[in-house]
This record gives structure tokens, C-alpha cells and sequence, in this order.
């Protein structure tokens, strides 16, 4: 996706490769260096919508897996313009 103000590309990632890895969502210049890099804590895995905005970018998955406990479904919010990360978790 691409942002302005300034003018700058946002990019989905892993933070790992491999099982356990989690979404990272980082906003990089046209030259290629980093403005902000932030991980949302959901397993790349499980994700089951990434809605990526020129405000704010919303992923929807799932915590990665614990041993004995069952993964908490959870919405991200990443601000396009600082990368300040706001997680409401999906359980009621």
C-alpha cells in the first residue's frame, strides 16, 4: 500500500520465519528506510483478515499457541502515520 506525507510504502511481514512467527506491519520510505516497524502479536499463521488502510491498518487473528491454553482471538490496530499498535481482544 502506498502512503503520503510522506510518500512511503506500507509492507505486511513475518517477524520470524518459521512456526511461531507473528504479523508485522512496517511503513518504509520510497529510498528504503524504516519510518516504523511494529508486531501486532498475531501468529501469521491464523490470521483471518488483514484490512490495511491509509489511516490505520486493522489485522484479525489469533495470539500465538501456548501449551494448555487456547489462543485469544484479537483485532490490531496499526496507526499509518506512527505505528502506535491498539489491541482489543475478540473473547466477551
Amino acid at each position: 500500500l502506498v502512503l503520503r506525507d510522506p510518500d512511503s510504502l506500507l509492507l505486511f511481514s513475518e517477524s520470524t520465519p518459521g512456526t511461531g512467527s507473528t504479523v508485522v506491519l512496517s511503513r518504509v520510505d520510497l529510498q528504503g528506510k524504516s519510518l516504523w516497524r511494529t508486531d501486532t502479536g498475531i501468529d501469521h499463521f491464523t490470521v483471518e483478515q488483514l484490512l490495511p488502510g491509509e489511516r490505520s491498518s486493522i489485522v484479525v487473528g489469533t495470539r500465538p499457541r501456548q501449551p494448555d491454553r487456547v489462543p485469544e482471538p484479537i483485532l490490531a490496530i496499526v496507526d499509518s502515520a506512527s505505528g502506535a499498535l491498539v489491541v482489543h481482544s475478540l473473547w466477551r
